[in-house]
């Protein structure tokens, strides 16, 4: 039997799209295990409804401050939580990332039969939600990411304290998913855009500086066919 876990890191989410996308991904994998930055928001107690939830201690660093070993810490809690096999496979994702895909359970499925560690999903940037457009231009086109994979033991990360991939570093790129992607929409909103913005700008290992001007550049947009989930902020926002 095969068993797919979902793991998530996430800090002061509560006001963005934590619950819709918890809500979306809930349904379709086996667990879910969040670990937890020291929210200061409800971000625990959305968290709690659909998934398990480890907070990070004091003795390990923040995910701001070294995102390599914080990755390393949540990978440990998947372990411990649930024990999973070789048989199993992790999908690592974002809060605002949702799973687009016609039946998202069995396409993931499908994909652990025809890959041996990981696979490369295509990563679409939602630029606008109403009508949902999606950016195409340079860097934002091409943006994919090994972030489904096999489970291995013993999992480290890159080292890196900022940008570390969200993956282990067994985890190589592979085979690339035609039918399911996953869907980012953390551009979507202007205040999350210029807060990125902001914050990639204070910091310079992990991010190229043209990367990060783009940002804010006029972006290329073409309309998203694909049928997407219900993508909302959350009430109190």
């Amino acid at each position: 039997m095969t068993n797919i876990f979902g793991l998530l890191v996430v800090k002061n989410e509560s006001h963005r799209y934590l619950d819709a996308m918890l809500k979306h991904v809930s349904w379709y994998l086996d667990d879910i295990i969040i670990v937890d930055d020291q929210s200061v928001d409800d971000t625990v107690d959305i968290a709690s409804r659909y998934a398990k939830v480890q907070i990070r201690p004091d003795d390990v660093p923040s995910f701001l401050e070294n995102e390599s070993v914080f990755r390393e810490f949540a990978w440990k809690q998947l372990e411990e939580k649930f024990a999973p096999s070789q048989n199993d496979w992790i999908l690592s994702i974002d809060a605002d990332e949702f799973i687009i895909a016609d039946h998202p359970r069995d396409d993931l499925l499908d994909l652990t039969k025809t890959s041996d560690i990981g696979v490369n999903i295509p990563i679409p940037e939602l630029w606008t939600l109403d009508p949902p457009m999606i950016r195409v231009d340079g860097f934002w086109n091409k943006n994919m990411s090994p972030r489904f994979f096999r489970y291995m033991p013993g999992g480290t990360f890159s080292g890196k304290k900022m940008g570390c991939p969200p993956y282990p570093t067994y985890v190589k790129s592979g085979m690339i998913s035609n039918h399911l992607e996953i869907l980012h929409v953390g551009y979507a909103d202007q205040d999350d855009l210029e807060e990125k913005y902001s914050r990639y700008s204070s910091i310079t290992e992990g991010h190229s500086s043209s990367h990060i001007k783009s940002i804010i550049l006029n972006p290329k947009l073409h309309v998203y066919n694909r049928p997407i989930p219900n993508i909302y902020r959350n009430k109190n926002d």
